[in-house]
């Protein structure tokens, strides 16, 4: 965007450019300006949806018809404007750059989702597994599943009469070590989401994935280093993969799990967190509630107090994930930080749509 926004600075800088008077006859220049005015729509439209209160769902639909239309107008004022891209490497620079562009969207519009179609998965059970949240399973149609690391996320599309067909990301909260399905937890935080408790056995979905990095697997592959784990809230779900594996592989690390939640109520999975913790040496659960007076372990919000009275007995040298609400991410890395924990250390998983 910066360099789209500096090319018509450089092409009028010099003395001997002239801005013309607007008339029909410089119409390649017209739709420059047309095109640049529409990136910035793109771009700050992406960057604020939120603060704009746009839709997801409607701001999607127009960002990807805006795109595709700004490249196709872009290739008309190119070859338009100047007759230096009519010859020379130039021109074959632009042709090649376009005919990558056609190839990749060919493949990301038409092959690819033909491909993820015909690898489909089948709705096998839908459970309740805490307040307002449901974990869907998914068996795949060919009988196994893709390869994932613990704690990697991926986009799924229902095909389900309960529910519109649309895309969305979600984390992966099975293990590897159980490849014949795979599990999404999923909590109701809007009004597509509202409607997971009506999918049915035998509803369909694709899942394109997986994708991330949020995984000890990625950071620590072949080591023992300590593993530090913040939650907040289902930003659980990819702590709760890891959790899940390494307690099928036997792990005997040292593990620490805060994980915060309104009150008990919210806590997801919790007689198989407890199960996992006592088949997991090293794995010690802080349950941190911010909403329920009677509560005697810790209450409050996740500041460098808390935190450095949590953590006291890890090592600043530990691996350390956080996923959860934006602000509460923001606030527990910025207390990390305070603590000693080094940013390099410090990973984290941002979802919001």
């Amino acid at each position: 965007m910066v360099l789209a926004s500096l090319h018509p600075l450089l092409v009028f800088a010099p003395k001997a450019r002239e801005i013309a008077a607007f008339r029909l006859e410089i119409w390649p220049a017209l739709l420059g300006t047309v095109l640049l005015i529409g990136l910035w729509s793109g771009v700050c439209t992406g960057l604020w949806r939120g603060f704009l209160n746009l839709p997801y769902q409607i701001w999607y639909r127009f960002h990807r018809l805006g795109m595709f239309s700004l490249v196709v107008l872009y290739a008309l004022h190119v070859m338009n404007v100047t007759d230096d891209l009519k010859r020379g490497w130039p021109l074959y620079a632009l042709l090649t750059a376009l005919a990558l562009y056609v190839a990749l969207f060919i493949w990301v519009k038409g092959i690819k989702p033909r491909r993820l179609k015909s690898r489909g998965y089948t709705v096998a059970k839908v459970t309740g597994v805490g307040k307002d949240t449901h974990a869907v399973e998914l068996s795949p149609r060919d009988g196994s599943v893709f390869r994932y690391a613990p704690g990697q996320f991926a986009f799924v599309t229902f095909q389900s009469k309960a529910l519109p067909r649309e895309r969305h990301p979600w984390t992966i909260a099975s293990t590897p070590t159980k490849p014949d399905s795979l599990i999404f937890t999923i909590k109701s935080s809007g009004d597509f989401t509202a409607l997971i408790g009506e999918l049915e056995p035998g509803d369909t979905a694709t899942i394109d994935g997986p994708y991330g990095l949020f995984s000890y697997l990625a950071h620590v592959p072949n080591s023992t280093r300590e593993l530090i784990m913040i939650a907040g809230g289902v930003g659980i779900t990819p702590m709760l993969s890891m959790l899940r594996y390494m307690s099928d592989r036997g792990d005997t690390r040292k593990v620490t799990l805060v994980w915060s939640n309104k009150t008990e109520a919210d806590i997801l999975h919790r007689d198989e967190l407890e199960s996992i913790e006592g088949k997991l040496e090293g794995l010690t659960v802080h349950h941190v509630l911010t909403r329920q007076k009677d509560y005697t372990g810790p209450s409050g919000r996740l500041d460098k107090n808390m935190l450095s009275d949590l953590l006291s007995a890890c090592s600043q040298e530990a691996c350390v994930f956080v996923c959860g609400p934006p602000p509460m991410m923001d606030t527990v890395c910025k207390a990390l930080k305070q603590i000693g924990f080094s940013s390099r250390r410090i990973h984290t998983e941002r979802f919001s749509i």
